[in-house]
């Protein structure tokens, strides 16, 4: 896993590389995969129970959601060139706010079954 600017309470997925020669990790599809996996295997431990929690859902639905917020803020990050700015900051909002929209709608989808 290449090292990561920021902090443990940042997203592993929202933080850029600690610098330029990890950029081509990102750039390269095969080695992309690689690290989106360990992100995911990284994250998933602390993340899952608490999308559990939240939205009272299994821990393969759970692990379901995380996976998608995962491969889509790195996807987004990729696409952005993980360079931070305006572009990136507004990015990030709509994503957060897209998240956050769609765990009410399940954790309301939930409790309506319950």
């Amino acid at each position: 896993m290449p090292p990561l600017k920021g902090t443990e309470a940042d997203a592993l997925c929202q933080r850029q590389p600690a610098n330029d020669d990890y950029y081509l990790l990102y750039s390269d599809d095969d080695a992309y995969a690689r690290v989106a996996q360990r992100v995911i295997e990284r994250g998933a431990e602390q993340m899952v129970p608490s999308i559990m929690e939240k939205a009272g859902l299994s821990r393969e639905d759970a692990y379901l959601l995380f996976v998608h917020n995962v491969q889509g803020n790195l996807a987004v990050n990729r696409l952005l060139g993980w360079r931070r700015g305006p572009e990136f900051a507004h990015a990030q909002e709509l994503l957060s706010a897209y998240s956050e929209g769609g765990m009410r709608a399940v954790s309301a989808r939930h409790d309506f079954r319950s």
